[in-house]
């Protein structure tokens, strides 16, 4: 169950259930101890991304956490100092996290997610409550986590006696949630007080009820008024990193009601940006840099598209080079897009599921092809000449079918990050050609050389690779005496698309070298039975370029990985040539200041 080692004051926890009713119970720790998988103070509590089943479902009722089933919570209670790390919560009662440090606490790489109980309403704005309850807290950041579904992250409900003072809240990806961010303090209480909180870089996206909301007459509904001014709250801004808040239909995007002289201090929002909904309201609090029914002061860098078309959404950004944000909402867009944005842009589409691909409303949609358009990259879908460039959660399509080369996606440029997306084609769907590229958690699928380019160095973690009739995955074209152009595959699935219309079983080839000097890896992928025995193949028989191609594969499974009739001019990496081609030396050594860290790698 666990092993304690005196010497390095070190925990292991391996498994271990809960009976309905008891605590598993970590107070008492010594300082210094390290729980990997709670009190005490300097402890580094590290999950390692297990997860941590609350069983919801069992108690979930649609009654809330204060009627029906007596429901336990929270989930996790903490009263600590030092580091919480790589924790997952899945299905929480009610509340999730209940954090309370009496010094420094840092919180990173938590996810809650509570999106099953969006299922007949059971646990959505009701049990599947609160990703993070801050009740007391001085100097906590909590950073780079993850919230699908329940209340978002709070500050509060704040009581007699509680202290929250110097909390950072940065970095979070909250979707489909009753609310993103929140302070809420209690209308009849008094020696409380909320202080010093910043919030940076955030994402929230498809809230029901309030993006944002600051609210001193809990419990009553922000709606009824009264607010009094029993707590204080001070000093509460919008720094750094843009946070950028898009709400559904329904909802507000800020609502901030306030006594009438207990909200003081510096509140400067200027780095907020939010889009859809409705407006909200702000009452009696001292807000610089953010005016209710403007977005923000940087509305012009945060957009929402619906009706109209998202190229005149970018056409609007005009020649600036700041950091700008497009919010899609659902539906299909037709036309070929084409970005050459100046500064860092982030287009996101709505979904109830930011982590994959399956939950995507918004699609791309065009049917050019490079015998029409007179090249492949003017065939393209979505056309992406810019650095810095990310997309989220949305469908790109080139439904020209056979018969010419038909891009879904013609990608040129350095920092360029695709999550939770799908490609769909059948010869030439994706094109990365030029700079840097990474594919998170994302569907591609075609027949034809379907995943191809030249000096591109391209990363594909967790996708899903699906081939639509026989054919090669990869035509990668690295020219001679090129250190750069490369595509590797890690943690993928290769497999038949539901679209085939026969068995591929045998009849697909990971890949075809387009150059001499091509290059492609797979590694700790899935390979179906659709992967041909060979593996590789040569390009044609006139032309080979075999003679200096790394064509490489690392623990692979599945019917198709058997390496025993692998390509003679194919390889099999050891555990020492593999460390060439970790995600470092593929994107560089400061790819963590880029890719969107809130995926796993």
């Amino acid at each position: 169950m666990r092993s304690y080692d005196p010497v390095l004051m070190q925990i292991n926890i391996n498994a271990f259930t809960v009976p309905v009713g008891k605590t598993f119970d970590l107070s008492g720790l010594l300082t210094g101890t390290t729980v990997n998988v709670l009190s005490g103070t300097d402890i580094n509590f590290q999950g390692n991304d297990h997860i941590w089943d609350g069983n919801g479902a069992y108690w979930w009722d649609g009654k809330g956490g204060s009627a029906g089933r007596t429901k336990p919570q929270p989930m996790f209670s903490a009263t600590l100092t030092g580091t919480m790390e790589n924790i997952y919560l899945l299905n929480p009662p009610v509340r999730a996290f209940a954090l309370q440090n009496p010094a420094k606490l840092t919180a990173s790489g938590l996810t809650v997610d509570s999106s099953d109980g969006t299922s007949g309403g059971l646990a959505l704005n009701t049990d599947g409550f609160d990703c993070l309850a801050v009740n007391s807290a001085t100097n906590l950041v909590f950073s780079d986590n993850k919230c699908n579904g329940g209340h978002g992250i709070s500050i509060g409900s704040i009581k007699t006696g509680a202290v929250v003072s110097g909390v950072t809240i940065s970095n979070n990806v909250v979707t489909a949630s009753a609310q993103g961010l929140r302070i809420k303090t209690y209308i009849d209480d008094t020696d409380a007080s909320v202080s010093n909180v910043v919030y940076s870089g955030n994402t929230v996206t498809g809230c029901t009820s309030y993006g944002v909301i600051i609210q001193q007459n809990y419990p009553d509904n922000v709606s009824a008024g009264g607010a009094t001014n029993g707590i204080p709250i001070t000093d509460v801004s919008f720094s750094g990193t843009l946070s950028t808040v898009a709400v559904a239909s329904t909802a507000k995007q800020v609502v901030v009601l306030c006594g009438s002289d207990s909200c003081t201090g510096t509140w400067d929002w200027s780095k907020l940006a939010t889009s859809g909904g409705s407006a909200g309201s702000i009452t009696n609090a001292p807000i610089t840099g953010y005016t209710i029914g403007d977005g923000s002061a940087n509305a012009k860098r945060s957009l929402t598209v619906s009706e109209s078309t998202i190229a005149a959404a970018i056409a609007s950004l005009g020649s600036s080079t700041s950091a700008a944000s497009i919010f899609v909402e659902a539906g299909t867009y037709s036309g070929s897009l084409y970005i050459t944005y100046g500064g860092k842009l982030s287009i996101y589409g709505y979904t109830t599921d930011t982590t994959s691909y399956t939950s995507n409303v918004v699609t791309l949609t065009n049917a050019g092809s490079a015998a029409a358009d007179g090249n492949d990259d003017a065939s393209g879908t979505l056309r992406v000449h810019a650095n810095g460039f990310k997309l989220y959660n949305i469908n790109v399509v080139n439904s020209y079918g056979v018969g010419s080369q038909a891009l879904a996606l013609s990608a040129y440029g350095t920092e360029q990050g695709y999550y939770g997306c799908s490609f769909k084609g059948s010869q030439d769907t994706v094109l990365t050609d030029t700079g840097t590229q990474i594919f998170s958690e994302s569907y591609i699928e075609g027949a034809v050389d379907f995943i191809f380019g030249q000096t591109a160095n391209t990363w594909l973690d967790h996708c899903t690779i699906a081939s639509n009739a026989a054919g090669t995955i990869t035509a990668s074209g690295r020219p001679e005496g090129s250190s750069t152009g490369i595509y590797v595959f890690n943690s993928c699935t290769i497999k038949q698309a539901a679209s085939a219309t026969s068995s591929l079983s045998g009849k697909v080839y990971l890949g075809r070298p387009w150059s001499e000097y091509a290059h492609a890896v797979f590694m700790f992928s899935s390979l179906s039975d659709i992967i041909a025995p060979a593996g590789w193949e040569e390009w044609s028989t006139a032309s080979p370029n075999t003679a200096d191609v790394l064509f490489a594969e690392y623990q692979n499974s599945g019917d198709g990985s058997s390496d025993s009739a692998r390509a003679s001019f194919s390889k099999q990496l050891t555990s020492t040539s593999v460390e060439a081609y970790t995600i470092s030396k593929i994107l560089g050594s400061d790819y963590l200041d880029w890719i969107d860290t809130s995926y796993s790698y």
